[in-house]
């Protein structure tokens, strides 16, 4: 199918779908097409359990410009913006989530005109496709691409059936495969190997029990902005020794979070 807006200067194209539909392959499909009319093409992953970009855990966002190789493999994509969410799925941090969305989106509109704005695929119970319409009239995309099976996002797309945005729904690829929950949590543990994978030691004073080994934290500015994550590898006393890659700023806050790594880095 071959997609018009691909052509229109601004645009905000949000893709959904259940699990293990495609949306990812979709997503890179999408910016390798738009380059073709564009200068540079703004990515925004906001699945924080199967990140295409970026860590787990994280709103991330990636500019891809024309020369860059661009492929949906396994491999980490290191973000141009990140904001630590702290949990792999956005049940339970549903405001959170909500709002990491719109703080990364804020700061991408700067950099992209053109965005793709991938999801999770939590639409399960009726709260996730609650989340998932409030996300939409957060973004306010110009175009949504729904992946469907049958009409498991009927009740999410009936809401935006009468307004501006124009609607694509696709059939998933019978060449889509189902990945085992033991394959997703080994595909996080990939990506948190190549983002600790330079990682340098640090220390900190903590006045909280919120920390333990093991736990992925947000390492924040005076002003919340995520400057990069770390992984606590020892507490001691009121001290904690953490690894961290490269940042640039300041530590003034530590954020917890309910992501914990099984084994050592």
């Amino acid at each position: 199918m071959r997609f018009s807006f691909l052509k229109k200067q601004k645009c905000k194209v949000l893709i959904l779908g259940d699990v293990d539909t495609g949306k990812t392959y979709l997503a890179f499909s999408l910016i390798k097409e738009a380059l073709k009319y564009h200068r540079k093409i703004g990515f925004l992953c906001t699945d924080l359990g199967q990140s295409a970009v970026g860590p787990p855990g994280c709103v991330s966002f990636k500019v891809f410009t024309r020369g860059d190789k661009i492929s949906s493999s396994s491999s980490l994509i290191i973000p141009d913006i990140i904001d630590f969410v702290g949990s792999l799925s956005p049940a339970g941090v549903e405001i959170f989530h909500l709002a990491s969305t719109k703080i990364v989106l804020e700061k991408a509109l700067k950099q992209a005109e053109f965005i793709v704005i991938n999801t999770t695929g939590y639409i399960r119970p009726i709260a996730a496709q609650s989340l998932k319409v409030l996300k939409i009239r957060l973004i306010s995309p110009e175009v949504i691409i729904a992946i469907t099976k049958r009409r498991e996002l009927s009740y999410i797309l009936d809401n935006f059936s009468k307004s501006s945005i124009t609607l694509y729904t696709l059939k998933k690829s019978v060449k889509v495969k189902r990945k085992s929950k033991r394959e997703r949590a080994e595909f996080r543990l990939k990506l948190f190997r190549a983002y600790f994978k330079k990682a340098h030691s640090l220390s900190f004073k903590v006045r909280s029990s919120y920390f333990s080994s093991n736990m992925v934290i947000g390492l924040l500015d005076r002003e919340f902005t995520t400057l990069a994550l770390g992984l606590v590898k020892r507490k001691f006393n009121s001290r904690i020794e953490i690894i961290a890659p490269p940042f640039r700023g300041k530590v003034s806050y530590l954020r917890p979070s309910s992501i914990i790594i099984p084994e050592s880095l």
